[in-house]
């Protein structure tokens, strides 16, 4: 791993919080494009003493995205206009009968997506609320929740994060 998480391990008292750290180790990194990696951090509480006679333990795991963005990539006005450079495009399934969305990402960057709705004649919609992410100079295909497409001519309007987490909204037409 090109990161080092410090502190790895710690306690956290009732109330109180802890900061971590990660540093780059310098390893070598693709510098034509991001990176992305995950953070995996899990929490497990304290053992119930014997007292406790009812109760219900969880642990929990929070995932966050780490990107790493070479220096000559890290111009702001490039990276908000990523989302506005992909191609999208409609494909039928194996069988024929469902459609995925597809998205050609010419940039250097990663778009992380949220959800998509693509709207037709007569107020019809198909959509895909799980989201996703393409990666830099790849094609990613996102499969559209019901079977058939609305009739008429389509527009896509979906919803991508920046770099702070913020929702924005994105709109062009696809076509079957």
């Amino acid at each position: 791993m090109p990161f080092v998480l410090t502190p790895p391990m710690f306690r956290i008292d009732p109330g109180k919080g802890q900061t971590v750290r990660l540093l780059y180790n310098q390893s070598p990194m693709p510098q034509d494009r991001e990176s992305v990696y995950w953070l995996n951090m899990l929490e497990v509480p304290p053992k119930a003493s014997d007292e406790d006679v009812n109760y219900i333990q969880m642990a929990f795991r929070t995932r966050i995205k780490v990107f790493f963005r070479p220096k000559e990539l890290n111009v702001q006005e490039k990276v908000q206009e990523a989302a506005a450079q992909l191609k999208w495009s409609l494909a039928k399934s194996a069988g024929g009968k469902a459609y995925s969305l597809e998205v050609s990402n010419p940039t250097p960057y990663h778009v992380s997506f949220m959800r998509f709705k693509i709207e037709g004649a007569g107020g019809k919609s198909v959509t895909n609320d799980d989201g996703g992410m393409v990666e830099p100079m790849k094609t990613a295909s996102f499969p559209l929740d019901a079977g058939e497409l609305p009739p008429g001519p389509l527009k896509l309007t979906y919803n991508w994060l920046n770099d702070f987490g913020a929702a924005i909204a994105g709109e062009t037409q696809v076509s079957k």
